[in-house]
């Protein structure tokens, strides 16, 4: 397993493409050898897997080549399965007869998911292992700043409150109390 000390991800997101749903993955190093690192892993992937995207400055990977990268950098296979949780609980919602999780987003919320390099949809594990991404490089420990540390911090527990608010266990307790 290659040494990917040191690289965060900095966008991590699930959409679709006329040929299928793709991962949309950028990610960054203050170390240009484990930047590199991180390039030539993604470059190993075959081609119809992964692609480049200049002007979104971050790379498409499917799903299989996103899986097959997650075998060789353990934080890509904890946001899969982060991402995986996510998806089974919204299955689960929907065949219970809940209506899909998408109602207006406040700013504040939308301004934290973002400040996570999420979307609103993320599931809670996701914006744990975002906040986990996010404050290893914030931490003053690790020569970032007190103030964005208290950002990442902010915007993960507002995310993570909202979530639940919006949670249908949660506000089916509500509705009958």
């Amino acid at each position: 397993m290659a040494d990917l000390t040191g690289v965060r991800v900095v966008r991590w997101e699930r959409t679709y493409s006329p040929s299928g749903p793709i991962i949309r993955l950028a990610f960054t190093s203050p170390y240009t050898e484990a930047f590199a690192t991180a390039c030539a892993e993604v470059r190993a992937l075959p081609l119809p897997e992964r692609a480049w995207i200049p002007r979104e400055r971050c790379w498409h990977l499917t799903i299989a080549g996103a899986r097959a990268l997650a075998r060789r950098w353990p934080l890509v296979a904890q946001l899969l399965a982060a991402e995986d949780a996510g998806g089974r609980e919204e299955q689960h919602r929907q065949q219970r007869g809940h209506p899909p999780a998408q109602s207006p987003v406040p700013a504040d919320i939308a301004e934290a998911f973002a400040l996570l390099c999420l979307t609103t949809s993320a599931p809670p594990e996701l914006v744990a292992a975002a906040r986990s991404v996010h404050a290893s490089r914030a931490h003053p420990d690790a020569g970032g700043a007190h103030h964005a540390m208290v950002a990442v911090n902010t915007a993960a527990d507002r995310a993570l409150a909202w979530l639940a608010r919006r949670s249908p266990v949660r506000s089916s307790v509500r509705a009958h109390v």
